[in-house]
């Protein structure tokens, strides 16, 4: 292992806090569809028709899913480089990402001087 890497008690510590995210973005994805599915029961008149606040209500719940869906995956692929052994090494410096970073954005795959570097790149 690289000494860039962390070791696998701290891969383990990221871990637990990426499984703990995971999981409540997981019941919250539960929530949100099942309040999608309430409105489309619920959200017709007598006619079948949608009603626009209904319309509304359910356009923005299913960009929340969307929002939290795409959220999950990141939890998803930090889990996967944590399995790989490369969860913490920015993607834009190859550098070790400071755990206080990590344990602030713990899906990130880049340090403040990498976002930096890809932000005037942009």
């Amino acid at each position: 292992m690289n000494s860039q890497n962390y070791s696998s008690k701290e891969l383990y510590e990221f871990k637990q806090i990426l499984l703990n995210l995971k999981q409540q973005q997981e019941d919250q994805i539960k929530q949100v569809t099942i309040n999608i599915d309430e409105i489309m029961v619920n959200g017709k008149d007598e006619k079948q028709v949608v009603s626009a606040s209904y319309s509304t209500q359910l356009e923005d719940l299913m960009s929340t899913k969307y929002r939290m869906s795409k959220h999950l995956k990141y939890i998803e692929n930090a889990l996967l480089r944590i399995e790989n052994k490369t969860y913490g090494i920015c993607a834009e410096t190859g550098q070790k990402i400071p755990k206080e970073r990590l344990r602030a954005v713990p899906i990130t795959i880049l340090s403040i001087e990498g976002k930096n570097i890809r932000s005037l790149k942009s």
